[in-house]
């Protein structure tokens, strides 16, 4: 062979290994990417239908057609074009409340992205705020609107116990809050007071509502609009923006929760899952041995009530305001079932709603160009504009 690749480069003959490799290289990683596109595009589709249904009129602009240049599409899936990477800097910082300092340390519930940065980074600096009883708002914006900008709150995750307000600061959360900047929202993230330092979750909510009203009597200096809120929380903080809205403050416009909590009660998630696989039947078990600790700071008799009073589900009626969720099909943290849940809780009052359903597990939207990350800029796109914010 004179020209082209020589034989024994597509398919060498001495060793078994470099064929394997060659399979790899030239059948099935093509397959599997083209697998991939299939999928992803096939879900992006049904995601789009969804939306149509429950935030009717909302396809001008950036969100036009999955399938047309809109928030989602393949290329952009493929390419990464939507939500940027670069790391965010708040532009200001302020304590927004100062309680007693905690009762107990939460140095051994550092997160993952706290173990892998140097002792000396914000995310220690803002754990010793906090357990000094010092809570802060970080304030981030690109380009204000004239007239005040939409908010949207930022709750991290980390199960009540771990996580930092700075995650954005990482660039932990993907392409989302590069996209909300871009829109000309204002978001302001809120460090809250974690299980570890022997708060209970009702605790937690009170520190978000008391950053809700700093924030209202204070947006307009950031050329914000304190009246127009909406709250954003990933995992455990998708279940505090639930809580938090569901109190009725005449602020918050609307919810994003990804991937949130939004059943804790016993019995609750028990019946629900007897009809599942047994696997299911344990992952509850252990979901709810593990959720405890927001309740733990009760009488055990009074756990029961601890767990309907924080779980989302139980105080969501008619005066919750619209929520948009999204949940990987394949969470095995919190279960996709707890949004579904959720759905069919909001469908009873008539509360607006889209239960977006995307591939990917657990933080699956870190990843900017996943469908999930592609697919929440779309979602939340549609979202914004039902609520009339973009």
């Amino acid at each position: 062979m004179t020209g082209g690749l020589k034989k024994e480069v597509l398919w060498p003959s001495k060793r078994k290994w470099k064929r394997f490799l060659t399979v790899v290289l030239f059948v099935i990683s093509p397959i599997a990417w083209v697998y991939r596109v299939y999928e992803g595009y096939k879900i992006g589709v049904a995601v789009e239908s969804l939306l149509d249904v429950q935030f009717p009129g909302t396809r001008m602009g950036v969100g036009r057609s999955v399938g047309e240049g809109g928030a989602y599409s393949i290329w952009n899936d493929v390419t990464n074009s939507h939500g940027g990477q670069a790391a965010l800097v708040p532009q200001y910082t302020f304590e927004y409340k100062s309680v007693g300092p905690a009762s107990s340390s939460c140095k051994n519930e550092l997160s993952t992205v706290d173990r892998l940065v140097p002792a000396d980074t914000f995310f220690v600096r803002n754990r010793a705020n906090i357990e000094a009883g010092n809570l802060h708002l970080d304030v981030y914006f690109d380009k204000v609107r004239e007239g005040g900008a939409p908010i949207l709150v930022h709750l991290h995750g980390g199960g009540w116990s771990k996580g930092d307000k700075a995650f954005l600061q990482v660039n932990y959360h993907g392409g989302f809050p590069h996209f909300v900047l871009e829109q000309g929202f204002i978001i302001v993230s809120v460090s809250y007071r974690l299980s570890c330092m022997g708060v209970a979750g009702k605790d937690m909510v009170g520190d978000v509502l008391d950053a809700v009203e700093y924030i209202k009597r204070h947006a307009q200096g950031w050329g914000g609009d304190g009246s127009n809120i909406v709250m954003w929380g990933t995992s455990a903080g998708g279940h505090l923006a639930l809580m938090s809205a569901s109190r009725g403050h005449d602020s918050i416009k609307g919810v994003v929760s990804f991937y949130g909590v939004n059943e804790l009660r016993h019995d609750e998630v028990v019946t629900r899952l007897a009809h599942k696989p047994w696997f299911d039947q344990f992952h509850g078990s252990m979901f709810l041995e593990a959720t405890r600790k927001i309740c733990t700071v009760n009488p055990f008799p009074e756990l029961d009530s601890c767990f309907h009073d924080i779980s989302p589900i139980a105080q969501i009626d008619e005066n919750m305001p619209p929520v948009l969720v999204i949940h990987g099909y394949h969470d095995q943290l919190v279960l996709i079932d707890q949004a579904h849940w959720l759905g069919e809780k909001l469908a009873s009052h008539g509360v607006p709603h889209a239960i977006v359903a995307v591939q990917g597990g657990h933080d699956c939207d870190c990843a900017v160009s996943s469908n999930c990350g592609q697919l929440s800029l779309y979602a939340a796109d549609r979202f914004f504009r039902h609520l009339g914010l973009v």
